[in-house]
């Protein structure tokens, strides 16, 4: 966003929060459709954690936060915070899958 006119900030933001917005619903079907141990889950996850992590930084007060609409900042925070719960609903089985993997590995 340091490199974009500030004028287009706002705007940006509302697409990044839509587009995770989105990633939210295909993670919730994923988790509602699928069991721990499907190999789409950690992907998408960790894909959830980056995307939410870039939207959570950009709201940040010291960064652009403060210069964004106050109603942006608080939907922008609780996609972020749906984003977390979704990624962690897709990461719940990662540590259990390779755990088997080592041991079938050895």
């Amino acid at each position: 966003l340091e490199s974009e006119d500030a004028s287009c900030r706002a705007g940006m933001v509302g697409e990044h929060r839509e587009c995770l917005s989105m990633l939210v619903g295909v993670s919730d079907e994923l988790i509602a459709t699928s069991g721990v141990d499907d190999p789409r889950r950690p992907g998408l996850g960790l894909a959830v954690v980056m995307f939410a992590g870039e939207l959570a930084s950009a709201i940040r007060l010291d960064e652009f936060g403060g210069e964004l609409p106050g109603d942006l900042v608080a939907v922008c925070a609780q996609t972020v915070t749906a984003a977390m719960l979704a990624a962690a609903g897709c990461l719940a089985g990662t540590v259990g899958m390779y755990r088997v993997l080592a041991e079938v590995l050895g």
